[in-house]
């Protein structure tokens, strides 16, 4: 809808929704042109052809309470173009299942989020703030990622939260992984074994203080992965 808030619901039970293509929220070009979608019930089922776009002109956000969603993307604050209002375009999982057969991109050229409270997301690649500051925060269920790649946003791990899967984590510009509790023997396992990558270090390490600002410094010639309790 132009030049106003769209909003659907996939709900009623024992319902399955086929869209061919993509499902595009906040793709018009009017000002104000938001798009938002929730799932809410166990029984829903919605097949996304192509792409899942949550914010590509306008701010969109999704919201899935219960059902099984699946996509062949995640796109998450595009910013493609005029009006360029995609900042805090956001995706909420409480439960149910989320699967994305490809990428999943937070923050491509805006501000975005992804929050999964409950339910199982999957997904191949996920890339953490391409262009935008992205945010992705598990609080709980199960996350799989093939691969994690953190650009210009975080990775917020809770302990009530699982994430699997992934063979590869990478570190660029000033990605950064926040794990609840302290994990600093798993941190350097992962860097041993070749789990964690990084590159593209910006952080000047002789300004900082072990013990201070960090506890474990691992370094490669391309930049440095701090880590600290």
């Amino acid at each position: 809808r132009k030049g106003n808030v769209g909003q659907i619901n996939f709900s009623g039970g024992s319902t399955t929704t086929i869209i061919a293509k993509s499902l595009k929220l906040g793709a018009n070009t009017d000002a104000g042109s938001d798009g938002h979608v929730t799932v809410s019930d166990a029984g829903t089922t919605v097949s996304i052809g192509n792409e899942l776009l949550v914010g590509n002109k306008n701010l969109g956000t999704y919201v899935q309470n219960n059902g099984t969603v699946t996509a062949g993307a995640l796109n998450i604050a595009e910013d493609d173009g005029d009006p360029g209002e995609t900042a805090g375009s956001s995706v909420t999982l409480h439960d149910g299942f989320l699967t994305i057969a490809g990428r999943s991109d937070v923050g491509i050229g805006a501000a975005g989020s992804l929050t999964v409270n409950g339910g199982a997301f999957s997904t191949g690649e996920l890339r953490i703030g391409k262009s935008g500051a992205g945010t992705v925060l598990l609080n709980g269920g199960t996350t799989a990622a093939d691969d994690i790649d953190i650009r210009a946003g975080s990775l917020t791990l809770m302990s009530a939260a699982t994430l699997t899967s992934y063979t590869n984590m990478n570190f660029k510009a000033d990605g950064m992984l926040i794990w609840e509790g302290d994990h600093n023997a798993d941190v350097a396992t992962l860097v041993g074994d070749g789990t964690y990558t990084w590159g593209d270090g910006v952080v000047d390490i002789d300004t900082l203080t072990e013990g201070v600002d960090y506890d474990q410094a691992f370094d490669t010639a391309d930049g440095w992965l701090l880590s600290k309790e």
